[in-house]
């Protein structure tokens, strides 16, 4: 995977940021007698950076467009509120722990615990919503290729034929191909075949300079084109 100059620079922030708060904590602090509070803060600290970075690392500026399935706000967003709630916990935390303040642990833990959940949940939520919009769009693309193609063969066959007349024809056949729902579905797979093989016979007569039998050809594909479309509107 190659990781862009931008993600490595949205990283390093973070990794400034980290480094200038373990600075500013352990300059005032100092390394020792500290209580379960002022550790379990630091390492849930520690969490949320490592959390962030690998984040920009792998996604970049795809944080931006990574939506929660909720409330439709980008994970980018969710990033920055998780980081400066976990900071404002753990510095009280820490000033407690340092004021030799007893708070229950519990409170200490799960506060941070929870609040580090949230966080990995709506992540996740952003995933899954990424996951559910490819599938859809894949599942239209693939819905949608058979009438696209044909609209390409279709104005392919009014190109192809220099007869006036039945160029005429082609094009009206092209235009309604045109104007079709484009969205197909399996109940339509065997009407659509049809179609397909029409339109090849048509260009076979068209090939063979058969006017008479290409616009026959066309006529009847017109047919199959408008029983499919009745189908079509019938499944909606």
């Amino acid at each position: 995977m190659k990781i862009k100059k931008q993600n490595l620079m949205a990283a390093g922030i973070l990794a400034l940021f980290f480094i200038a708060f373990n600075t500013a904590v352990f300059a005032v602090c100092g390394f020792s007698d500290h209580g379960a509070a002022f550790w379990t803060s630091w390492c849930f600290m520690t969490f949320a950076f490592i959390a962030l970075a690998a984040t920009a690392l792998i996604l970049g500026k795809q944080t931006r467009k990574l939506r929660d399935w909720i409330f439709g706000y980008p994970l980018l967003l969710h990033g920055g509120v998780y980081l400066a709630v976990e900071l404002v916990a753990s510095i009280v935390f820490i000033i407690l722990d340092v004021e030799t303040v007893d708070v229950p642990f519990v409170i200490v833990f799960l506060s941070q615990f929870l609040v580090a959940c949230a966080y990995i949940a709506i992540a996740l939520s952003c995933f899954i919503a990424k996951t559910t919009i490819e599938e859809v769009r894949a599942d239209v693309k693939k819905n949608t290729s058979t009438i696209k193609t044909l609209r390409v063969k279709t104005e392919s066959l009014v190109e192809k034929c220099d007869d006036a007349d039945t160029r005429a024809v082609f094009k009206a056949f092209a235009e309604k191909v045109r104007c079709s729902d484009p969205v197909s579905s399996e109940a339509l797979a065997e009407t659509e075949e049809k179609l397909c093989a029409q339109i090849g016979q048509c260009d076979e007569a068209l090939d063979a300079k058969d006017y008479a039998r290409a616009a026959e050809l066309c006529r009847e594909a017109e047919k199959t084109l408008s029983e499919r479309n009745r189908l079509c509107k019938m499944l909606k």
